[in-house]
């Protein structure tokens, strides 16, 4: 009976034992997966406005990234989100302006001087590697 009653206990403490590794390694990514370095110095990714279009028209940046509208077109643009989230006013040939998206989402962008002219900023969260550790528990009598 005694060595039923030592290994049920010892199966409990395993099981407790790597709950606790579990949940420390959790807190951990918790709070160093997340780098502040990492986001303090974000991709810069280039638009071209050329004649009546931004190229590309749509982009996929991570949250923090900046993107960079430069007109090389002849006639001045802008570059306006549909929410009014930025405006860039009129670029006149040469000219640039640059926005720092600092939350995930869809943000549609137009030039409000031509209409037709349409964008889109697809911010994402980047993805953070976590390490999976399996959890073997030890079976309860």
């Amino acid at each position: 009976m005694s060595h039923t009653i030592w290994r049920s206990t010892l199966a409990k403490v395993l099981a407790t034992s790597a709950l606790a590794v579990v949940a420390l390694f959790v807190l951990y990514q918790a709070i160093y997966a997340g780098s502040p370095i990492r986001a303090a110095t974000p991709d810069v990714v280039d638009v071209a406005i050329e004649d009546f279009l931004f190229s590309p028209s749509t982009i996929t940046v991570t949250l923090g990234a900046a993107v960079r509208w430069t007109n090389n077109g002849f006639f001045a643009h802008t570059t306006t989100a549909q929410d009014l989230l930025w405006d860039s006013g009129a670029l006149t040939s040469g000219n640039s302006f640059t926005h720092t998206f600092n939350q995930p989402g869809t943000f549609d962008y137009v030039c409000s001087i031509h209409p037709e002219m349409q964008g889109k900023v697809i911010v994402e969260v980047e993805a953070t590697d976590f390490l999976f550790l399996p959890l073997v528990l030890a079976p309860q009598e």
